[in-house]
């Protein structure tokens, strides 16, 4: 269980008091509750409608504890009858047989960010550490992979629990080009939980849950190559550069993510429109981004814009594309994509994986990869 306790003093309405509290990683949210003197249960449901405060924070870790000053700005999810059970057991829930008869209010707030920050108090002397914890983690690491930076280096080490990635100096300026990396390796986004920056802890209190695709080297033992080797081409991006791709690598993601294929196409058509920096993709900008002809680039460029303003399905989309292009061209320049207009569901998941497949493709040639990489072919034939 994710369930860290400790005390606080809690602010609402201009009233302090002193309060249980249990920063809840499961549910992403901090538990206030506080002793009800009356025993009487509250009623007032206008206190969801109030913002409160938490100051002078102290949570108990089986390592230490972590403290905070102040959060502000928090929001009133729930508001009612509750108990405090900071030590849970078969028996101690047997022995609760009526939770009014606690006299105690239980309230579940939520930060207006969702990234709080405590410093950590160990309980033994320890140097200082630098780590970041992903979660949502879709690949077995067979070893631990080092990867370098201008000025230093970290260790990276994983498995279906999540990602620990840890430095001896401050790992918070690569930390987003290191989620992108990973998330294009592994096929699925991954979700930053926890920051260690010396002594200071940031928690996210966000969402992890999020489907992804297949992972993009064929072999685990290749993930350290084409880790340095998408982190390098990170790296190396000019201003101009990193300000196309940063916010297009995102939609790529979302992309990875997004519930059904037609939401993920159109996020990655997307995702080529921001690296190419126009107002709206060209054929001519798909064909130099992927590799591939101008009539297969027309193919996505037409079927993205049925799949938007007509909200046709893929399959139909397509064929009616390469019809639209067929009427001023007698042969279509075309070796990637699949066109059985007997079949238009089937054409449709075979465009969607040859189109997943021209994108691993991108990200394996921008990190200079020469190992084998998932191209879909066990899914297409």
């Amino acid at each position: 269980m994710q369930r860290f306790f400790g005390s606080a003093k809690f602010t609402l309405r201009g009233t302090t008091r002193e309060v249980r509290v249990c920063l809840d990683l499961e549910e992403n949210a901090i538990e206030v509750w506080y002793q009800t003197p009356d025993l009487r249960q509250p009623s007032d449901q206008s206190v969801l409608k109030e913002q409160a405060a938490l100051s002078d924070i102290h949570l108990h870790l089986p390592t230490g504890e972590i403290e905070s000053a102040r959060l502000e700005d928090l929001f009133i999810v729930s508001y009612g009858p509750g108990t405090w059970a900071a030590v849970d057991s078969t028996l101690a829930r047997a022995l609760i047989l009526r939770e009014e008869s606690f006299g105690m209010t239980k309230i579940v707030v939520q930060p207006k960010s969702s990234r709080v920050e405590f410093v950590l108090k160990p309980h033994s002397p320890m140097e200082l550490e630098y780590e970041l914890f992903y979660q949502n983690s879709r690949i077995s690491w067979l070893t631990p992979c080092t990867l370098k930076f201008d000025g230093g280096q970290c260790l990276i080490r994983g498995d279906a629990r999540g990602i620990v990635i840890t430095g001896d100096q401050c790992l918070l300026g690569q930390e987003e080009r290191i989620r992108f990396c990973l998330g294009v390796i592994q096929g699925a986004p991954v979700h930053l939980r926890s920051i260690l920056d010396g002594r200071k802890l940031i928690i996210n209190l966000a969402s992890d849950n999020v489907k992804g695709m297949g992972r993009l080297p064929e072999n685990l033992t290749d993930i350290e190559p084409l880790l340095q080797g998408l982190f390098d081409f990170f790296a190396k991006m000019t201003t101009t550069e990193w300000t196309r791709w940063r916010p297009a690598t995102y939609f790529y993601l979302q992309g990875l993510s997004a519930p059904g294929a037609e939401t993920q196409l159109i996020s990655w058509c997307t995702f080529l429109e921001v690296v190419d920096g126009t107002d709206t993709i060209t054929k001519e900008a798909i064909a130099r981004l992927l590799g591939i002809t101008l009539d297969e680039a027309d193919l996505i460029r037409r079927v993205r814009h049925g799949l938007v303003h007509h909200g046709k399905e893929m399959g139909p989309a397509l064929i009616e594309a390469a019809r639209e292009i067929s009427t001023h061209k007698a042969q279509l320049d075309n070796s990637v994509f699949s066109l059985d207009t007997s079949n238009p569901q089937r054409t449709g998941v075979l465009f969607f994986l040859r189109f997943a497949m021209l994108l691993n493709r991108l990200w394996v040639r921008k990190a200079k990869f020469s190992g084998p990489w998932n191209d879909y072919s066990d899914y297409s034939s």
